[in-house]
């Protein structure tokens, strides 16, 4: 029952993850642009330090993860921005829900923030949802991101955070 809804999850986070993105050949040379996003809502986008291969990220997580059921890397290219930049952008633009056990606990609350990044200026970031055993035999899913000092980060609820040792991943998308 539990590997129908991994890869139930997997299959999700899939179509939550095709996504176009713009290319704009001049955000390197500057720190934030502003789009519009409604009437008078401005949101900026980060500015991108450099690029990595799908498959050097793919390299770099399981050098973090360590050992990995399974995996999936989607994109052929991802954009790296500063931890910052990531830190700012969930605080100011994802709605923090009160945990509810089976309607709004880990796994909805990956999802819904990983859509959060799907929108022009941010989807290139290589952010993902990650199933974890963690120090209480549980099973336990959050988001992780990559970011420009090639570290890896956990967003736990309103945390984030280094892998803790204790916890072994079971599966990553990305």
């Amino acid at each position: 029952m539990k590997t129908k809804y991994i890869d139930l999850i997997i299959i999700g986070v899939l179509v939550c993850c095709i996504v176009i993105l713009v290319q704009n050949p001049y955000k390197s040379e500057i720190e934030y642009v502003y789009v519009d996003v409604e009437q008078d809502d401005k949101m900026y986008v980060p500015q991108v330090i450099s690029t990595i291969s799908g498959s050097n990220l793919t390299t770099l997580i399981l050098d973090e993860f360590g050992h990995v059921d399974k995996h999936i890397t989607v994109d052929r290219e991802y954009e790296l921005v500063r931890e910052v930049d990531i830190r700012k952008f969930i605080s100011e633009h994802f709605n923090f829900y009160k945990y509810e056990s089976e309607f709004y606990d880990c796994d909805d609350y990956a999802f819904r923030l990983l859509g959060e990044f799907t929108i022009s200026g941010w989807s290139g970031i290589p952010i993902g949802v990650a199933s974890f055993e963690t120090n209480k035999s549980s099973h336990h899913v959050v988001n992780f991101f990559v970011d420009s000092n090639k570290e890896c980060w956990l967003v736990n609820y309103n945390e984030i955070r280094k892998v803790p040792e204790d916890w072994q991943i079971r599966y990553f998308v990305v």
